[in-house]
């Protein structure tokens, strides 16, 4: 694996020496929030320029009442939004939290919390932050949704025209019974669809809401639903309302997975036809839970069988689905497996699987394994790569059972793993790492997540930005030149066994492509192809795979050229 590292980061006009960017030491990382007390449960989306913006529950004004900060880092990995440890969105004596965020459209960020006035009324609050970290509605937020009694838990949306959707749980019509209601804010915060639609109010009380915009602008809304069960056997539903908040298909919703025993934990996706997916946990066999997934039409018709397309079913448990696109009009799945280990110490793996938009199954049957290492991995997040494949991310045990890390693997369309066996290290800093949250950003991804690097019982947030063959980057700050030339420099050693590092220097910003050759002219691999910054940079090339002997290295840069060779020698 080639760690691309930038060594001096210039800016054209003037730097500040005192910034951190990007860390290229997975034992490191670029912490996010290092505060009093606990900071948990980070959510993150992508700020549309390369960058990320996070919002965390945050307890450094005291530990019985959580409040909800936010930070946004940009590409560059230099935080951009109040003090090094983020801003205030809701600071109240009162508990803040059930938080969830989308972006705006213009660089920023929609988040939306509960607010427990006292433990009977909770309002639905909301907030706007600009691109620059500005607060642009009133200080302590909007409220979004208060119609009496408890409104709790929003999911939600951008609408693509400068708002948002949001669903939410409500008790307002009874203070013991829960309907799901929606409703769609403008950018400037005002309620579009009056008090609220009801999406649902059928018998006994909603969970597990998972929400998203379709490709026709419309708002697709999941839950787990009672209303059919045994004791607590709950079945999954859908529903999908139009930018002017009318139910587009059925009434209270339809049942996609309404078998014995419990249908849970499903999250939707969007197809690319004004539809969506949705997958779920599964337990219709009553031994396991197991993994479906359904793709419903834009008008409300099923494409795969009307139970649903069995992705995994195994007599042991699987759990928890996260779906990406696979840019091809079907999607990518990955989910945590106790298929290879269900007992003490437990051997739970990653797996995943990719599904065209008929149900047709393209991967290995019953699911390809992305990661077996010992001990258990949890807690998948998944995007696209852009390319038809995905980066997956997780939990992860494997140095040993109490210790948690953040590893992740890229796998092409094909589901060939292109991080190698043993995964992409993330974070291994001492302590453990929980939840990773990933996003995609500028040739690569960002993945957060909880960390207890400085105390067992201290929990703070970090970050790490991860490249497109899966290395970190590393800028070092605190060198101005006004001025700077193209050159290629001679690797170092030379001659090497069986890793050296090349360095080059760029005057404008712009692709550079670092290619490696035999002495035929036979390209070997590329080492380097991206977007850079004007700087000096450097690149190692691992030549373990790779017999003794001379080869070629060659820079490609802002219409300037050249080569040098290397020996490498075993």
């Amino acid at each position: 694996m080639r760690t691309l590292i930038l060594l001096i980061f210039i800016s054209l006009f003037s730097y500040s020496s005192g910034i951190a960017q990007w860390s290229s030491n997975n034992m490191q990382n670029n912490a996010v929030v290092i505060a009093p007390n606990n900071q948990l449960k980070p959510k993150m989306i992508s700020d549309g320029d390369g960058g990320a913006i996070m919002v965390w529950q945050d307890y450094r004004n005291g530990t019985s009442n959580g409040d909800i900060y936010a930070q946004r880092f940009d590409k560059f990995g230099v935080k951009q939004w109040g003090d090094t440890n983020g801003i205030p969105i809701a600071v109240k004596p009162e508990l803040e939290r059930y938080y969830d965020i989308c972006a705006d459209g213009k660089g920023g960020a929609f988040i939306f919390w509960d607010y427990n006035l006292t433990t009977s009324i909770t309002y639905i609050k909301a907030q706007r932050i600009s691109k620059s970290g500005v607060k642009l509605w009133t200080d302590t937020g909007n409220v979004a949704a208060y119609s009496g009694n408890r409104q709790s838990t929003p999911r939600i949306s951008t609408d693509n025209n400068g708002g948002c959707f949001f669903a939410y749980l409500t008790s307002e019509l009874l203070s013991m019974d829960y309907e799901l209601k929606a409703n769609r804010l403008d950018s400037n915060g005002n309620k579009l669809w009056g008090t609220g639609v009801f999406v649902c109010q059928s018998e006994g009380n909603p969970t597990d809401v998972s929400v998203c915009t379709s490709s026709d602008n419309g708002f697709v809304i999941s839950w787990g639903d009672p209303r059919n069960s045994i004791i607590y056997d709950y079945d999954v539903y859908i529903n999908k309302l139009s930018q002017s908040g009318v139910v587009q298909w059925t009434a209270n919703g339809i049942g996609v997975g309404i078998k014995r025993f419990a249908q849970q934990y499903a999250e939707v996706y969007p197809d690319n036809n004004g539809g969506s997916y949705i997958g779920w946990c599964d337990r219709r066999d009553s031994l396991s839970n197991n993994i479906y997934v359904q793709r419903i039409r834009a008008n409300g018709s099923f494409s795969m069988p009307d139970t649903g397309r069995a992705i995994c079913v195994d007599t042991l448990e699987q759990y928890r689905p996260r779906l990406t696109t696979d840019g091809k009009g079907g999607v990518i799945l990955g989910w945590f497996d106790y298929r290879n280990g269900p007992l003490f110490p437990f051997n739970i793996d990653i797996y995943g699987q990719r599904v065209d938009s008929t149900g047709n199954i393209k991967w290995t049957p019953n699911g390809k394994n992305i990661c077996d290492a010992q001990y258990s991995q949890i807690n998948t997040a998944i995007i696209s790569d852009g390319n038809f494949g995905a980066i997956y991310t997780w939990d992860d045990r494997r140095a040993g059972t109490s210790t948690y890390d953040i590893y992740a693997q890229r796998v092409d369309s094909s589901g060939n793993l292109l991080w190698g066996a043993d995964d992409a290290p993330v974070s291994i800093a001492t302590g453990n790492q929980y939840g990773p949250q990933i996003v995609p950003a500028l040739n690569g991804a960002i993945i957060c997540f909880e960390d207890t690097r400085n105390g067992s019982s201290n929990y703070d947030i970090f970050a790490q930005k991860i490249m497109m063959n899966g290395s970190t980057i590393l800028s070092i700050p605190g060198f101005t030149e006004k001025k700077m030339s193209y050159r290629l420099y001679q690797n170092y050693p030379n001659p090497f066994n069986p890793s050296t590092s090349i360095k080059w220097s760029m005057s404008n910003a712009g692709n550079a492509k670092i290619v490696i050759y035999d002495l035929l002219g036979r390209e070997l691999t590329t080492l380097v192809n991206e977007t850079l910054q004007p700087g000096i940079y450097e690149v190692n090339w691992n030549a373990s795979a790779f017999p003794s002997g001379v080869y070629i290295y060659r820079l490609q840069t802002g219409g300037f050229t050249d080569i040098k060779l290397m020996t490498l020698i075993k």
